[in-house]
């Protein structure tokens, strides 16, 4: 890994002296901006949004020399009966697809217990279909609702 792939920067940066050379000193906050810019896109992006957004991350693809970027989406389950709930996702896939999900998970949740299920788990199931996401549940979390979160490549 090259230094400019490490998403860590130096803790300190010499700053020339604005008065013995000016230019220095903007070439030396470009190249600090620009080294800060490329790490901040780097990082995984905390935005749980109710439509796709890039999530930071990046995966390998069939050239080694070229990252493929990560995108998010979270869905909102609504009330969950016993057995297959069916929630649309919104995407297109291309023809051949190329999506890859690298992440699929969530939460249902009883807030007037108050209690809170990680999905998927032993009991709730969740598959990533064509057009809906389907999120089976037993009896015992009839009424339940939650999120699903959508993490995935487009391309390779």
């Amino acid at each position: 890994m090259s230094s400019s792939d490490s998403p860590f920067l130096s803790l300190y940066e010499v700053i020339p002296d604005i008065e013995k050379d000016p230019k220095d000193l903007q070439n030396k906050i470009t190249d600090v901006y620009s080294r800060l810019a490329q790490r901040i896109n780097k990082k995984d992006i905390a935005i749980y949004d109710l439509f796709e957004n890039p999530n930071g991350q990046q995966f390998f693809g069939t050239d080694p020399q070229t990252k493929r970027d990560g995108f998010r989406l979270v869905l909102q389950t609504g009330s969950l009966s016993t057995g297959a709930n069916n929630v649309a996702h919104g995407l297109s896939f291309p023809s051949p697809n190329t999506y890859h999900f690298t992440r699929i998970y969530g939460v249902i949740e009883d807030t007037t217990v108050p209690e809170w299920v990680p999905i998927p788990n032993a009991g709730v199931t969740v598959l990533v279909g064509g057009t809906n996401v389907t999120i089976n549940i037993p009896s015992a979390y009839n009424g339940y609702s939650g999120i699903v979160i959508l993490e995935y490549v487009k391309f390779d």
